[in-house]
């Protein structure tokens, strides 16, 4: 349950950061709802976090979880959003966006996952940084090594799928590879 909020006390920890808690209590709840269990809750939090080390603030906001996070942590320039990546249950968790899905169309920070699963973090030897956009490959780089100090970072160029030769139906099918191939050497570069 508390996965991702060890993971962020460790991140924290670990570059000596500043840790911010946010609870968004959701707009379709009032302000008031369980907020004797919620004041606890983030005393404990608070509790926790500050014993690990790091300068920790704790804020509750009002409204959408999704855009509360996106919203604070781009008002804020956080350098890092840690979320735990709460599993679909039945199909109306299929049908309806998850907070993670809705929060990283919006938030202008990187963003970490963290898997809700059992068991102890593990200490980081190998990443991957996955990038779209070879322009931010040098800042993600940097970032992701600082972060988590693995001793390997993979680093993976995403592009737009390539169609397999065959594929193409046309005429001039023969320019297909010509292109596929000034792709990929662009990519590799």
């Amino acid at each position: 349950r508390d996965h991702a909020f060890d993971a962020g006390v460790a991140l924290a920890t670990a570059t000596r950061a500043e840790l911010h808690l946010l609870h968004a209590v959701a707009a379709d709840l009032p302000y008031s709802f369980r907020a004797g269990e919620r004041l606890r809750r983030l005393l404990e939090l608070r509790q926790r976090a500050r014993a690990a080390g790091p300068t920790v603030h704790v804020e509750e906001r009002h409204g959408d979880p999704a855009g509360v996070i996106a919203r604070y942590a781009n008002a804020q320039a956080v350098d890092l959003v840690v979320l735990a990546a709460e599993p679909r249950r039945g199909w109306a968790g299929w049908l309806r966006p998850s907070l993670a899905e809705r929060l990283l169309k919006h938030v202008q920070r990187p963003t970490l996952l963290v898997p809700v699963s059992p068991g102890p973090l593990p200490d980081f030897a190998t990443a991957l940084v996955a990038v779209d956009d070879v322009a931010s490959l040098p800042p993600l780089v940097t970032t992701a090594a600082r972060l988590i100090g693995a001793e390997r970072l993979s680093v993976v160029h995403v592009v737009d799928s390539l169609e397999p030769d065959d594929a193409v139906q046309h005429p001039a099918r023969w320019l297909v590879p010509e292109f596929r191939e000034l792709v990929r050497r662009e990519a590799h570069r």
